[in-house]
């Protein structure tokens, strides 16, 4: 009796660890509803998530100015940021992909000649830092402000891709 009701339980488990989500699966999910995030249903927007939008992409605007600064004082092969800079014109055009969607008017980037020069890459490095930290939390802030489904999906990719990636990466390069 003892033995069927340890296979049972084995058996159990084995069934229920199949139907939990790891964070991998959970991962290649946003993945996968970020690739199709022109499937999700029409909603219509708030004036917040206008806002948001607009914060968020603002914010991946001036990453990109920022990184291409460094680039441009410091040669196109500098590392991380010829790396990451690229990350950053995906995470904008994911954003304009979401103002296509809902019909709004995509601003331009001009920020380029208002950031400054760095002296050092390892200076820049640090602005990267804090750039990183920022953006990690104005998404976590924009996500207490937004209901609906897409623009969920792309800001928790987003904030994800600061946080596992672009902050380490930088972290990393300012010591």
């Amino acid at each position: 009796m003892k033995k069927i009701s340890i296979v049972l339980l084995m058996i159990a488990v084995i069934f229920v660890s199949g139907c939990v989500d790891t964070p991998q699966d959970k991962q290649n999910q946003n993945e996968v509803n970020e690739n199709h995030i022109a499937e999700l249903p029409y909603e219509e927007l708030s004036e917040d998530e206008i806002t948001a939008l607009a914060s968020a992409l603002a914010d991946e605007y001036k990453a990109e100015a920022t990184y291409q600064k460094v680039l441009d004082t410091f040669g196109a092969e500098t590392k991380p940021f010829s790396n990451i800079i690229n990350a950053e014109i995906k995470h904008s055009t994911k954003i304009k992909e979401l103002y296509e969607k809902y019909a709004l008017d995509i601003p331009e980037n001009e920020l380029y000649n208002s950031i400054p020069e760095f002296e050092t890459v390892a200076n820049a490095c640090s602005a990267g830092v804090q750039a990183e930290i920022e953006n990690i939390a104005l998404y976590d802030e924009l996500n207490t402000k937004i209901d609906n489904e897409d623009i969920k999906v792309i800001f928790v990719s987003l904030k994800r891709a600061s946080q596992e990636s672009h902050l380490p990466a930088f972290e990393r390069c300012s010591k």
